[in-house]
């Protein structure tokens, strides 16, 4: 699949940095791949969610806040993506805080220690790939288990279009984003929809298509989850988007960063997970 660089970024922007980014970027859709939209969505027509193993994510340095999603993988670790933990956006001395609570308050928000960023992160081409990112927490959530992450390579008949039409695969995506592209909406409530799979490329997952439902701005560093063997497992993590949410969100795949994860979690997590279900390409197991 070939697309115009378009990017546009899912990071939630207090109204107060999207009017100083104007200069930089439209509303809707930035035309240059280092720079973030201004606007907001949810999970497209999702419903809530009460899977609290995803959490709100809250980045502050001397820039800006920056509002986006995490998923738990150990008791005081999470995964979410890079460009919501990094300077160049956040400012120096960035401090992170997650809360697992449905709707974000004031109150519940666990301190974590500074974000560990792929190494081979760019932070000036966000869609070149790894926008991954590890926060370790200072006390453990126990407000839900840890998600698995899946260890294994996705297949490569995931990226013919013929073999997903012939077999389609369907995904959960989680996030914390508004309800409308109102860049003064509300925000704070975790959604959640079954969708699609669209596509899948070396370094990106594909997850749902607009009318289908999709990840959008608000939901970058949430979860894409594949059913099988009887759990969810996480396939990738929400990166970025292209023209206004309407054809899939671009997530970073677990399996393409393993070895950064295994490196930065530790013992955390096994380096071995469930084999992939046999019935791959087509409808995960459950």
């Amino acid at each position: 699949m070939s697309r115009s660089p378009r990017f546009v970024s899912l990071v939630l922007l207090p109204l107060t940095m999207a009017l100083a980014l104007t200069s930089l970027s439209a509303c809707a859709i930035s035309t240059d791949d280092d720079e973030l939209s201004s606007d907001d969505q949810d999970v497209l027509g999702g419903t809530l969610s009460g899977d609290r193993s995803v959490l709100a994510l809250r980045a502050s340095g001397s820039l800006a806040e920056m509002e986006c999603t995490a998923v738990l993988v150990a008791p005081d670790a999470v995964v979410t993506a890079a460009h919501c933990v990094h300077s160049r956006w956040v400012g120096s001395s960035v401090k992170v805080s997650v809360t697992g609570k449905d709707r974000v308050g004031s109150t519940g928000w666990i301190k974590a220690y500074a974000p560990i960023i792929h190494p081979e992160f760019d932070a000036q081409h966000v869609n070149a790939g790894h926008d991954i990112a590890v926060v370790i927490l200072r006390s453990n959530y126990t407000g839900a288990p840890p998600a698995w992450l899946t260890a294994w390579t996705l297949p490569d008949a995931w990226s013919d279009e013929a073999a997903r039409t012939l077999e389609p695969t369907t995904l959960r995506v989680v996030g914390y984003g508004t309800t409308t592209d109102n860049p003064t909406a509300a925000t704070g409530r975790r959604r959640e929809r079954m969708v699609p799979l669209t596509d899948l490329t070396d370094e990106y997952l594909v997850a749902g298509n607009g009318g289908d439902g999709q990840q959008c701005h608000g939901d970058s560093g949430g979860p894409t989850f594949l059913g099988y063997y009887g759990r969810w497992s996480v396939v990738s993590i929400a990166s970025h988007v292209y023209g206004n949410c309407q054809t899939g969100n671009w997530g970073t795949r677990i399996d393409a960063n393993y070895d950064f994860l295994l490196n930065a979690l530790g013992s955390r997590i096994p380096a071995q997970l469930l084999p992939p279900p046999s019935t791959f390409p087509g409808t995960p197991e459950l």
